[in-house]
């Protein structure tokens, strides 16, 4: 048995395109420095009963007390659809993602305007601007706040206890 304890924030399905390479970015932070988060990327959806439903690929970020952007790439294989998750690593602390960015391969964001129809961030509310978590799955008491924000009005925090899963 594992013994590592850790709990889940957010999960989001996203579509993809089969055999392409995408980049997936976000910034956060934790109430204490050298706390560990992970982000999974598989094509299969987390249970809450069981850490064996965690598949695919998982990279680890070290989480310090400032905003730092986290950077992931992989390729979605044959899959269509993936799912993106974010949880802790048995740190005890407060946790804060913001700006939530999945670009794909025209590596163009909704944030350059000269090309809006190219845009290919596939995460919708990834900044939680719309002051909820909508269109993410949510776990182990995560929020939206607006006290700690790394752009915009909004980022989404969750503490873990170290004692959520197993």
């Amino acid at each position: 048995v594992n013994s590592t304890k850790y709990a889940i924030y957010v999960q989001k399905y996203v579509r993809v395109e089969k055999n392409t390479d995408y980049t997936f970015t976000f910034y956060a932070k934790s109430s204490g420095s050298g706390k560990v988060a992970r982000c999974y990327v598989n094509a299969k959806k987390f249970s809450t009963t069981s850490s064996n439903d965690l598949r695919g690929t998982y990279s680890q970020h070290t989480i310090n007390t400032g905003w730092e952007k986290q950077t992931v790439t992989f390729n979605s294989g044959e899959n269509t659809e993936i799912a993106l998750t974010l949880c802790s690593s048995g740190s005890t602390a407060t946790y804060y993602f913001d700006d939530l960015a999945l670009i794909g391969p025209n590596n163009v964001t909704p944030e350059e305007p000269e090309n809006p129809e190219a845009a290919s961030n596939v995460v919708v509310n990834g900044d939680f601007e719309t002051g909820d978590l909508s269109g993410w799955s949510s776990y182990s008491g995560t929020t939206v706040t607006s006290a700690v924000v790394h752009g915009g009005s909004y980022a989404m925090t969750s503490g873990n206890t170290a004692s959520k899963y197993q």
